[in-house]
């Protein structure tokens, strides 16, 4: 007995080709099919899918899904990971905003304030002078960096202070319990997820020590600003970055490494540049 196939939509392979990263050997695959050379079965289909993480019931439309994430709209123009978002990446992002919504719907029943900090920093101000309120509003002094002996305890007393007034902060290295699929940092290290009441970071924890304090610092400036945010270093060596980017870059940097106390120390220092850095990183607890 001849195993019975599946008619896929031309219109769907075409998706699949343009919307999800493939391997050589599942490219050759799809491209026999689309050509007609073969038909798949349903065992080869549900292969695929598991293969590629698009959804089995995809292959069944008669026309491509809208899985597209807003949160990409505020990426980086000209990104080409932003326009082919990873399955991983996209049900991480979807999994988010179903606790962002029951964390919303539940704050909200239970008559909690809104979060006072979304939307209270206006980006037309000096670096130092947000880098300022943003301190004062997490309490912490200018060289709170000082108290922290290990770069895990700096990025401990970030999450404590963030999480202290109201942001849900979630950390992560794989696609909610799957151990087989790993985030890739290589993609983007946190996202924000901007709510009034329950505004939202995720940090992929699969990147380092030092970019964890730098990422979930990015994201809570994002927040501030009321953007929502997906992370990656990567955008900036495109040739156009958002302007809001390169703020939250530097109000970051300089709550991690304040400019004075940095020419301060830097000036002090009799060591070669090499091992300036080292020991300035060091005290800084930064990367």
């Amino acid at each position: 007995m001849s195993k019975s196939t599946i008619d896929v939509a031309q219109s769907i392979w075409q998706w699949v080709l343009s919307s999800v990263i493939l391997s050589d050997s599942n490219t050759a695959l799809i491209n026999k099919w689309i050509c007609g050379e073969k038909q798949p079965t349903f065992n080869q289909i549900e292969k695929f899918s598991k293969d590629t993480r698009v959804p089995l019931g995809y292959f069944f439309l008669k026309t491509p899904p809208i899985d597209a994430l807003n949160l990409l709209e505020f990426r980086t123009v000209d990104s080409t990971t932003a326009q082919n978002p990873s399955r991983d990446l996209i049900d991480t992002v979807r999994h988010m905003e179903n606790i962002q919504e029951w964390m919303r719907e539940y704050l909200v029943s239970s008559g909690a304030d809104k979060v006072a900090f979304v939307g209270a920093v206006n980006p037309n101000n000096s670096t130092v002078s947000v880098a300022g309120e943003v301190r004062k509003v997490l309490g912490l002094s200018i060289n709170w960096f000082e108290k922290s002996k290990t770069l895990d305890e700096s990025f401990k007393t970030l999450r404590e202070a963030i999480s202290n007034i109201g942001v849900v902060i979630m950390m992560n290295g794989i696609v909610g319990n799957n151990t087989r699929r790993n985030l890739n940092v290589d993609e983007f290290r946190a996202f924000a997820l901007i709510d009034e009441f329950a505004p939202l970071i995720f940090i992929n924890s699969t990147d380092s020590k030092g970019g964890k304090i730098f990422s979930v610092l990015h994201e809570f400036i994002h927040i501030g600003a009321a953007q929502n945010s997906l992370y990656n270093p990567r955008q900036f060596d495109l040739p156009i970055v958002n302007p809001l980017e390169t703020f939250c870059n530097s109000v970051t940097a300089e709550i991690i490494t304040p400019i004075e106390m940095f020419n301060e120390k830097w000036k002090l220092s009799t060591s070669n540049a090499s091992a300036k850095i080292n020991t300035l990183s060091n005290f800084f607890k930064c990367s």
